[in-house]
């Protein structure tokens, strides 16, 4: 009995099929490679988003606690103890003693001097990363240029897009209102704000 030998035959992909090949390797590719750049903006937004946050919560505190203690409020455009709206630059003074015989009763002034001011605004000297300020003067309608850490202590917040305040008088209520922003490339839209709105808060004043 006689074998026939099984004739196989061999080829190779056509060019076709090898562009369909490797067009759906460049999908899947180009696929994943989106999917992880979406994720890692994401996180780089999730993580920036907490950081203003953070920021602007840390720095209202900070101005809470030290205005429930404040008195003489005013600003640039205002005499002490007038009612004050949508200031950029807050000036206040805080209670250092009690002495009739001296200041007729409390003495108020600043963290160094009787009399002196403590002023809350902003400091746009880098651009990129506009500070809010806690600084300190003999006056409250002081000119202030130099942000040097003698004037200027204290940074309550970095990256900061919008501060205002507002007083009203016969409540003796302080009313701030605070954003940030943090920008980036690597971020979504390019930057992140505090969302979804600006944190606000109202601090009653405890002296008169």
């Amino acid at each position: 009995m006689s074998h026939v030998p099984c004739l196989m035959s061999r080829r190779g992909l056509t060019i076709t099929e090898l562009l369909i090949a490797v067009a759906i390797f460049v999908a899947i590719g180009g696929a994943l490679a989106v999917s992880l750049l979406m994720d890692q903006r994401a996180f780089v937004t999730s993580e920036a988003s907490t950081h203003v946050q953070q920021q602007a919560r840390r720095a209202l505190d900070a101005m809470v606690k030290e205005l429930r203690e404040a008195g003489n409020v005013d600003s640039p455009t205002t005499a002490p103890n007038q009612d004050v709206t949508n200031t950029t630059r807050l000036n206040f003074q805080i209670a250092r003693s009690y002495d009739d015989a001296l200041c007729g009763g409390i003495c108020w002034g600043n963290d160094t001097m009787t009399g002196g001011w403590i002023h809350y605004l902003l400091d746009a000297t880098n651009a990129t990363n506009v500070r809010l300020v806690r600084c300190q003067t003999a006056g409250s309608d002081t000119v202030i240029a130099d942000f040097g850490s003698a004037t200027c202590p204290a940074t309550l917040s970095n990256d900061v897009q919008t501060f205002q305040a507002d007083y009203t008088n016969s409540t003796k209520t302080v009313t701030v209102r605070l954003e940030n922003r943090l920008a980036s490339a690597y971020l979504a839209t390019g930057s992140v704000r505090t969302t979804p709105a600006p944190l606000r808060t109202q601090v009653k004043l405890r002296n008169p």
